[in-house]
């Protein structure tokens, strides 16, 4: 792209420009974050190393934006939450194992945790990370 600017005016170009890079930076990096926690939501209604049976907990896997985002000095970057929309007691639960009160014995015993929630925000923060460079070097 080429410009052309008195020399009076160059500083002033200079800053504009950057800015309009900056604004199109951010706009192509909200709809990489749309698309990653879109997949992560996919990723968990498949399932997980639990077992379930009526399906109601993987089933209601979604995504939002969050409504106040980040707000840094010259604009805007959407935060999106992945959340199970009706089940989400269940996540701690069953993410971490909890104990289960037996009224025979005085400590009870602990369930098996089954860990399905972390590997997928890895997996979509490295995903993330890419794509955010991915932007930035000018591919996307």
């Amino acid at each position: 792209m080429i410009i052309k600017c008195n020399i009076e005016d160059f500083d002033s170009t200079v800053k504009k420009v950057l800015l309009d890079w900056n604004r199109d930076l951010g706009i192509k990096i909200n709809k990489k974050s749309e698309s990653v926690s879109r997949e992560a939501a996919k990723m968990l209604r498949k399932g997980g190393p639990y077992k379930e049976r009526t399906r109601k907990y993987t089933r209601d896997w979604s995504s939002k934006l969050n409504p106040n985002g980040y707000r840094y000095t010259r604009g805007h970057y959407d935060v999106y939450t992945v959340y199970n929309k009706k089940n989400y007691r269940l996540t701690h639960l069953l993410e971490n194992g909890h104990r289960i009160i037996s009224h025979g014995h005085a400590r009870g015993r602990t369930t098996k945790a089954f860990v399905h929630i972390k590997p997928v925000a890895d997996f979509c923060e490295t995903k993330m990370i890419n794509e955010v460079e991915e932007v930035i070097k000018g591919g996307a």
